[in-house]
C-alpha cells in the first residue's frame, strides 16, 4: 500500500502513474463508488425534473453529461 502523502493527504505527484496502475487502491475505489453515486442522483434527478415538467431540463441534462464525461476522463485514470 502506498504510504508516502503529504500533510494534507495529497498524493505526490510522482506517486500518481503508480495509482493509475493500481486499480485496488482505495483512492480509485473511493472514485468509482463517486462515480457510481453521481451517475445514480443524475439519473433520479432528471427523472424528477421529466415528471414535473422542469422547462430547462434539456439544458440541465446537458450539463449533467459535460460534468460526467470530466468525470469519466478523471476516472480512468484509475
Amino acid at each position: 500500500m502506498l504510504r508516502q502523502r503529504w500533510a494534507d493527504g495529497r498524493v505526490p505527484q510522482p506517486l500518481a502513474p503508480v495509482l493509475r496502475v493500481r486499480p485496488h487502491h482505495p483512492l480509485a475505489r473511493a472514485f468509482a463508488e463517486l462515480a457510481r453515486l453521481t451517475v445514480a442522483h443524475f439519473s433520479e434527478e432528471e427523472a424528477y425534473m421529466a415528471s414535473i415538467d422542469f422547462p430547462d431540463r434539456a439544458k440541465h441534462a446537458l450539463i449533467h453529461k459535460s460534468l460526467l464525461a470530466s468525470m469519466m476522463e478523471h476516472k480512468a485514470r484509475f
